[in-house]
């Protein structure tokens, strides 16, 4: 038995909801990469009069598809963003920062009350 088994380490991990979302913006990005070429081919082909405006139809839909299907995938990993660094509803307290702010303002009163 190898040593990573004997401490008890697992050979197959799990892919995380940041991850697997992540996979997904990737794959959709590269597909919206593939339909702007396949506009770009098609107006040429309209241009040169060899395609009919028509047959852009079908791939603007796909591309309208695949959009709303990134921004969804996008709101779902700023959601998660949020989540994992204490973000609740459209703002974040960061305790720590805020200790040392009190911190200090505490340490200027005193300051200035032994001043006076």
């Amino acid at each position: 038995m190898s040593s990573k088994q004997q401490q008890g380490c697992v050979l197959v991990v799990p892919v995380c909801e940041a991850g697997r979302l992540e996979a997904q913006r990737e794959e959709i990005a590269q597909t919206l990469d593939e339909l702007a070429a396949d506009i770009r081919d098609l107006q040429g082909k309209i241009r040169n009069g060899e395609a009919k405006k028509t047959e852009v139809g079908g791939v603007m839909s796909d591309l309208r598809y695949w959009l709303k299907a990134l921004r969804e995938t996008e709101a779902e990993l700023d959601t998660i963003r949020k989540r994992d660094s204490g973000i609740v509803g459209a703002w974040g307290l960061d305790l720590d920062a805020a200790e040392l702010e009190i911190g200090c303002r505490l340490a200027r009163i005193r300051t200035c009350c032994e001043e006076g």
